[in-house]
């Protein structure tokens, strides 16, 4: 029975951003194909490798500078763990962790543009990734190795 309720035994669901970041952070790698998955993972510093079966979850994954690999491929799983292996034995984050940062300031101002204002709610969020992806990209330098680097 597909529904079983065995199946999800593990399954956890989160109503805020800051407690998925921080239960994916209790992980050593995350390969999967759930992409918000994968991003909460990287936000709480656990490498990530997202897998995709199509055009619109590459581009997503290339426009974030998130580790990817095609699940087309016929050995996909073993080229996710091989480059999650890497990315843990080298601490390659940092290629995400910029990339995200601008794109979510970005996002804000072009809110702010466009006379868009966020709720309470959506801002806290907001100003939490910011000042957790801030804290982060301090301690990283400009001429660390990327992501995309080592994928292809």
């Amino acid at each position: 029975d597909v529904c079983s309720s065995d199946l999800f035994d593990e399954f956890k669901s989160f109503t805020d951003v800051r407690s998925w970041i921080t239960y994916s952070s209790l992980f050593s790698l995350f390969i999967g194909d759930r992409l918000h998955g994968c991003i909460a993972a990287l936000s709480g510093g656990t490498p990530g490798v997202l897998l995709y079966n199509d055009s619109r979850v590459r581009g997503l994954a290339e426009f974030f500078s998130i580790p990817s690999v095609n699940l087309a491929s016929k050995d996909c799983i073993d080229q996710a763990i091989g480059l999650g292996t890497q990315i843990m034995e080298q601490g390659l984050s940092s290629s995400f962790i910029l990339n995200y940062i601008q794109r979510i300031r970005a996002f804000k101002t072009h809110l702010e543009n466009v006379g868009l204002m966020m709720n309470s709610r959506t801002a806290s969020e907001f100003n939490y990734l910011v000042s957790l992806y801030s804290t982060e990209s301090s301690a990283l330098s400009s001429d660390s190795p990327s992501l995309a680097t080592i994928a292809s």
